[in-house]
């Protein structure tokens, strides 16, 4: 929070020191350029931000794609031990021990299908966002480009 208000604060005093330089080379009017000014230093620690967003998303990006493959392989294994155990049941199917153990092995494929699809959906998640704050950045780096020649 400190290196941001700090970021943020800095970025302000940059745009004033501009401001103060370019206004003495041609007069425009105050408000004008103070408005324009406010706008620039917004768009700046929004930058700022999403550029730390995006690096932390990048970051977990690798964190979750291998989770994602771990939990596929345990769905892998859970189904394959569902499909032997079944198999053992229709073997004996008067015994109860093997469909107590055919239903615990049903019932832990499900669970792992589960948490593999949950997996894959947070990778599927943490792409669409990172798209998302791509084109935020190029979007707010274009607006303060404008800005910026503006002023």
């Amino acid at each position: 929070m400190k290196k941001n208000l700090f970021k943020t604060l800095l970025a302000f005093a940059m745009v004033i020191a501009y401001g103060t330089v370019s206004a003495q080379e041609n007069p425009v009017d105050p408000a004008l350029i103070s408005k324009d000014q406010k706008e620039i230093v917004k768009l700046q620690a929004k930058l700022l931000e999403d550029r730390e967003k995006l690096s932390e998303l990048y970051k977990s990006k690798e964190k979750y794609l291998s989770e994602k493959d771990k939990k596929q392989a345990d769905a892998q294994a859970a189904a394959d031990k569902n499909e032997q155990m079944a198999k053992r049941l229709s073997n004996d199917t008067e015994s109860k021990k093997r469909a107590r153990s055919a239903k615990k092995a049903a019932n832990s494929a499900s669970s792992e299908a589960k948490a593999a699809r949950k997996a894959a959906s947070r990778v599927d998640k943490n792409a669409k966002e990172i798209e998302r704050l791509e084109k935020q950045i190029e979007k707010n780096e274009k607006k303060l480009e404008k800005l910026q020649q503006k002023v």
